[in-house]
Order: C-alpha cells, then sequence, then structure tokens
C-alpha cells in the first residue's frame, strides 16, 4: 500500500491544530497523530498526497491546510 502525507485534525478545532502524518490510511494517520480516535467522526482528514515537496514549502502547506476542500470525515480506507 502507497504511503501518502495526511492532515488531520479534529472535527471543530482551528486549522492550527493540525497535525501533518505519513500513513498508509487517514485512520492509521490519526492514530500516529493523537492516538487512537474514540470516535473517528471526531476528526477530518486531507490527502496531501506523496511527495515531501508539498509539507516542506511553507506556502503550499499552508495554502492547502486553510483550503476548506476536500476534508473529508476520518475512515479506516
Amino acid at each position: 500500500m502507497t504511503m501518502r502525507y495526511w492532515a488531520i485534525r479534529p472535527k471543530e478545532y482551528p486549522v492550527q491544530y493540525t497535525r501533518i502524518e505519513k500513513a498508509a490510511t487517514s485512520y492509521e494517520a490519526c492514530r500516529l497523530a493523537f492516538g487512537p480516535p474514540g470516535n473517528p467522526a471526531n476528526y477530518i482528514a486531507k490527502d496531501l498526497g506523496t511527495r515531501v515537496a508539498v509539507i516542506h514549502s511553507d506556502k503550499k502547506r499552508i495554502a492547502l491546510l486553510t483550503d476548506p476542500n476536500n476534508w473529508v470525515p476520518l475512515s479506516r480506507v
């Protein structure tokens, strides 16, 4: 399974609380960032792709994290 970068945060929290993790699934990224989620519905995830360059550029990272599009509820997929 391909490892991807995931932005994960609790659903009701602002973007400052976002963690970026490299994992195969959004669920695994959440577990790495915050521990086992008691209720996965309380978290949202955004797929940042497989390229590390996205998270090394401050402008690109901030743009991706503040864009409200493509944030989805956490899943085990």
